[in-house]
């Protein structure tokens, strides 16, 4: 019996021109969805970051009062004391060393190191800088009963003033004015959560939340 050759029709065929431009589209939505999921989580660890930084600063500075009697002078405001913005966190939580000190309280003997310190009170000199590249900022109000002290992270537009405070009134209270260190600031108007953080958007645009924002400590 003869074979009969049988032929098979190639029913393959290439994507038409709409197909191609359709999984084209599907993959940029893929791709872009992918890409603002990355930026929300590397924002999410990013300010994360920030906090657990924050928490360390904030238990170095009560083991510094435990030790030398006082918060950091220099970081008092309203009292003439000459505010820095309390630059030189080295100085108080890694080194001791107060060069030309003399006038402050914390080196009554005039030898050149803080009263009483035993430090150091953080590990290392990397935690002084946010995760945006910005050094922390600490408030030492204690000494007044009208504002509350606390370590503030300018987030991720990060310090744009002149000197130290200017730029933080473009961040809302909740009820529309700008923040400040005022009491009522954490007492009442904007209360921190569980952490004891409180967050400030810029012109207090929620649509800042991950973008534009201070978030702030409180010490007391």
């Amino acid at each position: 019996m003869k074979k009969q050759a049988i032929r098979v029709k190639n029913s393959r065929r290439g994507f038409t021109l709409p197909e191609v431009m359709l999984i084209v589209a599907v993959a940029a939505i893929l791709t872009i969805g992918s890409s603002l999921k990355f930026v929300q989580l590397r924002d999410n660890i990013r300010i994360d970051r920030a906090k657990a930084q924050m928490k360390v600063l904030q238990i170095g500075l009560r083991m510094y009062y435990a030790d030398v009697g006082l918060f950091p002078i220099r970081a008092k405001v309203g009292d003439g004391i000459g505010y820095d913005g309390l630059s030189d966190w080295q100085d108080y939580l890694l080194t001791g060393d107060r060069i030309g000190a003399s006038a402050n309280d914390e080196d009554t003997d005039n030898d050149q190191r803080i009263d009483n310190w035993h430090g150091k009170y953080i590990d290392e000199q990397s935690i002084l800088t946010d995760p945006w590249g910005n050094s922390f900022l600490y408030i030492n109000c204690t000494h007044q009963d009208s504002r509350k002290s606390g370590i503030l992270c300018w987030g991720p537009q990060g310090y744009t003033g002149a000197s130290a405070g200017t730029d933080w009134a473009n961040y809302f209270k909740s009820d529309g004015t700008g923040f400040s260190w005022a009491s009522g600031t954490k007492d009442t108007t904007d209360p921190p959560d569980d952490e004891g953080f409180s967050v400030f958007y810029r012109n207090g645009d929620p649509a800042n939340a991950k973008t534009d924002f201070i978030m702030v400590l409180w010490m007391e």
